[in-house]
Order: structure tokens, then sequence, then C-alpha cells
């Protein structure tokens, strides 16, 4: 019996059940607009007694009330992400269409009010501890990033360029779902899958079934430029043929010859560019860039560039290395391998110069233990938490499953939620996100949900995962942990409501105890023996892990670099209004930092860029690597102290994780380190120092932070 949607009061609502979760299990598309409706109309109405307050403006009566309004709706918007992002039918994607601009001029409505702007600028900081300070701070500056203090006729453009933005951006997201759906390749002979692990074969057989080809094979596009497939792939021309359909999505007419014709997104993406470089310089910065990193740990566009453009060479040299000892191993010379050639390729050599076999060592990697002794088991020693399964909880989809975490005083840090497997109305990519944020002050812990997209085990079956799957799951809990372990009393600066390039940085560290001598023992044993990953396998793991970093890199920086390049085009740029000139727009820049003539493709072109035209990575994408700067120098921390003990998870959660924004992200690194980052143990990480004896002495440091989610 399909249980009855709950009213959107008991959503708004504090929930009875463990946790204060809400039922989402029979929650539709009418119960979210209707959710939508009124929870807009209840902050709206908080705001509005905060604005007509008579008594003087205080931190009392200005700051705690639009907290508590900003909690209230973050519930409301993080229920709404849940249903867009993992349970998005057409009907759930058509309301977040409709929903985007409305939605987009809500956010800003609060700092548009003159008479809230003015309580605000009232609140005096003598008297209060550095904590509220530097909250009210925040607020100050969240009033004048929304425009408060701009000239009327500015403010109302910036809300028109808003709402367009919002607009595009939900198009350029349901044209890049559908996108994926149109450049899924169609097989008809297994044979063309050889290499292809068993249940990605099953998943390929099943994909075409649903897609009404009964006997066929369809191989379904995922997030990245690089189908993940392609390293396992054995049939040169189903990898060609798959690559190009994939790096040719949302280019439409502006497509290579052959290629899957996919919506055309290209000039949507320069419209959003546009009217955002229109916004920064209505508030007076020359690009959005220069707007956006305002508030980040970088500062500048100038310093997150700086950084980017000194690993570019760096890169293209760590790849070229790469590429002679491939083109060794496969008789042929350099020019002749193919960006298609390159994933198998990399896997080759993994297999035969450093005894690394991904599909032989995947029994050793079952998704249960990996997750319970494994993901959980290095928490427990590290954080002293403890997790307890509470199966009958109501998930927004059957497969949802949570933990209550504990700390060692039994005191609840929170609920986990996990929604593993992969299905049609699931975005792509791996990703943490709450559906209830934590407010101290009302005793509301959080509930924090990791979505992954692994294929879904057969009946009966266990679920192997690839090691990028084990970092996946490491990174991802993480983020969650940075939420979890938060002891910040005011929501809006509690657990990842961080700068973006400081947000990835507490789940990169969490990637180091993959490895680990004390945690790998226990979760890397074979699923049906028992026996432990042999040694020899785990060493030559972490001596591989390395190996591929130029490749890694090389990907990552044309990505990043194409996000620079769209958000520092200021307004007097020459538009870009076809397809075509986007794409030489994208050739230029590439060729400017010498990655435009080798065999890889950036991790995201323009036309399937979702971090950057519909979520939060405009002029933001460095982030990975600026985050992995700080991670870098972490993890060499952790190791000087011992590693893996309960005192150093205290130090790193008290000084950095708990602390969310209550003080300046950067001051939290430099409490735990004693100084800003320095780009030293990165290099190292990533084999891009100059000297061969430097890169030999990082060998074995492992690839902790190459970003599972990036």
């Amino acid at each position: 019996m399909t249980p009855e949607p709950p009213a959107p009061s008991t959503l708004l609502s504090p929930s009875e059940l463990p946790g204060g979760l809400p039922d989402l299990s029979g929650v539709g598309p009418e119960d979210l607009e209707e959710l939508l409706r009124a929870g807009m109309a209840a902050q709206r109405a908080a705001w509005e007694r905060i604005a007509a307050d008579p008594a003087p403006a205080d931190f009392a009566s200005v700051v705690e009330p639009l907290e508590t309004a900003a909690a209230d709706f973050a519930r409301v918007t993080g229920i709404f992400f849940t249903f867009v992002s993992a349970m998005g039918t057409e009907e759930v994607l058509e309301l977040h269409r409709r929903w985007a601009g409305p939605l987009a001029e809500h956010e800003a409505a609060s700092a548009r009010d003159p008479r809230l702007a003015r309580r605000l600028a009232a609140v005096e900081e003598e008297g209060l501890d550095p904590v509220r300070r530097h909250v009210l701070r925040r607020w100050r500056e969240e009033f004048e990033d929304r425009g408060a203090f701009l000239e009327e006729g500015a403010r109302q453009e910036v809300a028109r360029i808003e709402q367009e933005v919002a607009q595009l951006s939900a198009q350029f997201g349901a044209g890049l779902l559908a996108g994926a759906e149109q450049a899924g390749l169609l097989l008809e002979d297994e044979r063309q899958l050889a290499g292809l692990p068993e249940d990605r074969v099953r998943q390929a057989a099943e994909a075409a079934q649903l897609a009404g080809h009964p006997g066929s094979y369809l191989l379904v596009q995922d997030l990245f430029a690089v189908p993940s497939v392609l390293s396992s792939l054995q049939d040169r021309d189903t990898r060609r043929r798959l690559w190009r359909d994939s790096v040719n999505r949302g280019r439409g007419e502006a497509r290579d010859e052959g290629a899957a014709d996919t919506l055309e997104l290209l000039t949507t993406a320069a419209r959003i560019a546009e009217l955002r470089a229109r916004r920064a310089e209505l508030f007076g910065a020359r690009t959005h860039a220069e707007l956006q990193l305002r508030r980040s740990v970088a500062g500048t566009p100038q310093r997150a560039l700086g950084m980017l453009e000194e690993l570019a060479p760096r890169a293209r040299a760590a790849f070229q290395r790469e590429l002679a000892v491939m083109a060794e191993v496969a008789g042929v010379e350099p020019g002749q391998i193919q960006p298609w050639d390159v994933p198998v390729l990399l896997e080759r050599v993994a297999r035969e110069r450093y005894a690394v076999d991904a599909q032989a060592l995947r029994p050793y990697f079952s998704f249960e233990r990996t997750l319970v002794d494994g993901v959980f088991a290095a928490a427990s020693r590290l954080y002293g938490v403890q997790f307890t399964a509470r199966p009958q909880l109501p998930g927004h989809h059957p497969e949802v499953r949570f933990w209550e975490v504990r700390d060692e005083q039994d005191r609840l840090l929170g609920l986990f939620g996990l929604d593993p497997w992969a299905r049609p109305t699931k975005q792509g990519g791996a990703w943490m996100h709450e559906i209830v944020p934590r407010d101290a002050r009302v005793g509301q812990t959080p509930v924090v949900m990791n979505t992954l997209n692994f294929t879904r085990p057969g009946q009966g079956e266990e679920k192997l995962l690839s090691a990028d799957n084990v970092r996946t799951m490491f990174h991802e809990f993480g983020h969650a942990l940075h939420s979890l372990l938060s002891t910040v009393v005011w929501p809006t600066a509690a657990g990842t409501n961080v700068p973006r390039d400081f947000v990835e940085y507490p789940s990169q560290v969490n990637e180091m105890w993959m490895f680990h001598p004390e945690v790998l023992p226990h979760y890397a044993r074979h699923h049906e023996t028992g026996e432990p990953l042999p040694t020899e396998a785990a060493r030559a793991l972490q001596e591989a892990a390395r190996w591929g970093e130029g490749f890694r890199t090389v990907e990552y920086l044309g990505a990043a670099l194409l996000d620079m390049a769209w958000h520092t085009r200021g307004t007097d740029a020459e538009p870009l209004e076809t397809p075509q000139q986007v794409r030489e727009f994208e050739r230029e820049v590439l060729a400017r930092y010498g990655l435009a003539d080798l065999p890889v493709a950036p991790r995201y072109a323009t036309g399937m860029f979702k971090h950057i035209f519909e979520g939060g990575y405009s002029a933001g994408y460095y982030s990975y690597i600026f985050s992995e700067m700080m991670d870098a120098e972490t993890v060499d921390w952790f190791r000087a102290r011992g590693g893996l003990r309960r005192e150093n998870g205290q130090v790193f959660r008290d000084r950095l994780l708990a602390r969310g924004s209550e003080q300046d992200p950067a001051q939290s690194f430099r409490d735990l380190l004693g100084r800003d980052p320095q780009i030293g143990p990165l290099l190292r990480r990533r084999g891009l120092v100059d000297d061969d004896a430097e890169r030999d002495g990082a060998a074995g440091e492992g690839a902790e932070g190459t970003g599972a989610d990036e």
C-alpha cells in the first residue's frame, strides 16, 4: 500500500522521527510545490517580523531570527534538492525549471528590503564575543553580495539577471541530462564490450532493454567527459565512438562529424557567463571571478589562476613522460596514441609495471565491508564516533539507508543517509548534502546524505568495487564528517557552510585512510574466502596510485582553466553568439596553456560543465586543487604525528572540522598547521616536481585528494 504523502506543514515542522528525519517516502511533485510555497511564505513572514520590530536593533532581535529563518528554509531546499538530484522524474525536473526564477528572487529578497538592511547595519559589534561578531559580519557580507547597498535601478537589474541565470541554469541541467541519454552508445554484439566487468555488461543490457532494444547493449554516458568504462573496453572502435559521443555532448550542430546529435548548450553557457559578467559590473567588480572570490580563501582570481598557471606546464611534462611509457608498452609512437586509448593504456601499464590488475582486485573490495570496516571504522578510530543502523527509517527511495551517529558519550551527532545505486532519475556523480541542517540552539542535529552512482548488484550478489569507488566512499564521507562533527551554534556557519575552495579540503583528507595499514587489512578482504588483500598487492596499489597523475592533472586543469576563462571575461569582451564561436574560444584557452595538442579532453567541456553552469562552482572549479594543496599538507601533518590516532583526530576536529565558518576558515588551517598552505607537498604528491630524485622520494605517498567527486 502506498503511504499517504505528508502534508507540507509536516515537512516544514520538526519531525517526530529519530534525528528529526522528515518522512519523504510518499512525497510527490505536488507536495514539493506546496512545500516551496509554504516555505517561502514562512521565511518572508519571518523577515517581515524582523524588519517591523520596533525594538532597538541588536544581535538577538536581528541576527538570531535571521539564522532561524535561514535554517528553516534550508530544510525546504534540502528536501527539494534531494528530489531534483536523486529522484529527477520529468515532473520533478519541470517543477525545478518553473521554480528556478522564483527561488532565485526569493533568495535575494531579504537583502533587498531596505528596512532589513538598515536594521542589520545598526547592530553594534561592540560587546559581542568573537564568534557572534564573525557571524554578524558574514550576514552583512551576504546582504552586500545580494545587492542591499546598490542603487535601486542597479538592484532591479541584478534581480532580473539572477532570475534569467537561474532559468538558464535549470535549462542547462535538464539539457545535460537529456544529452547523456541522447549520447548513449547502442551496441548489438557483446564482443564489443570485451574487458567490461560482468556487472557493467549486465547494466548495459538492462539499459538497452529499458530503452526498447532488447538483446542489445546500451552504454550510458556518465558525468565526466571520459566515461569510466573506457579504461576497461578492449575494442578500440567502441572506445572511439563512446569517447567521441561523450565529449561532444551539448555541442549541437558544432559537434564533430559522426558524433551523436545532442541538445545544443554552448550558447546557453555563453549567455550565462555574459549575464554574470554584467552582474559583477553592477557590483563594481571587473569580472564575475573577481566578485565570486572576494569571500574565498584564495581571495582573488589572480591567486587562483596563478596556481593553475604554475601547474599547467608541470602537468604537461608529467603527462608526456606517461605517454612515453604507454607508447613503449603498446609498441607505438607517442603521437599515435589517441584520447580514447589513454585510459586503457594507463590501466595496462598499472597491470604490467605495477602488478595492479583493477579487475582482479575487485573481489577484495565488497561494498558492505568497505563501508562498515573501512569508512566507518576509520572514523571511529579517529573521532570516537559510533554507528547504529536504523533500517526502519523511511527515505526518499526504498534503497536509501540510515545510521545514527553518536559520540563517545553516546550523544547524538546526527543521522547519516546513503543512497548508493545508480538509477535513471538520479544525476551523475557523487555528492553530500544536508536534508536537515544543524541548529544547536534547538537541539537539531544534521541529517546528512551521501549520494553515489554505483552499478546496482544483481539479486543476491555482493557489490564489488574498484579502487576509485572506494576512494569516492571515503571522500564523500569526509564531507559528511565535516557536517556531523561541527560544534557551531549558528546554522549558517556550521559544517560545510565554508568557502568553495575550503569545502573539499576535509573530504580530501579523509581519503588518506583508504590505504592506511591499520584500516586497509580490515576491509580489503576477499568477498568469498575472507582472505585479506595480499601484502604485495596492497603495496603495489599504493605504488601505482600516482601513476597517471599527469593525465588526471591535465584533464582537471583543462576544465579549471576553461572555468576561469569564462568567468574572467568582462562586459567588453566580444560576444560569443554561435556554437562554433564557443568551440573556438575553448580551443584558444587550451592552446594558451599548452594543453590543446595533447590526447586529453578537459574533464568537462563547456557543453557538459554542470559544476559551473548549473551547480555552484562558477569561477570556483579551481577549488579542488586549491583544497588539495591544504590536504597534502595536512596528510603530512597526520603522518608526522603517528597517523590514525584518537588524539590526532580530536585535534583535527577541534581546530578545523568543528569550526565551520564561526571564524575565517583560513585561520582554522593556520590554527592546525601554524602557517598558510604551501604548494610543495601537492607538487610532490602529484609527481609534478622538476627533479627526478624528488619525484622518486615522493613515491609511496599515495594519491589522496585526487578529488573523487570532481
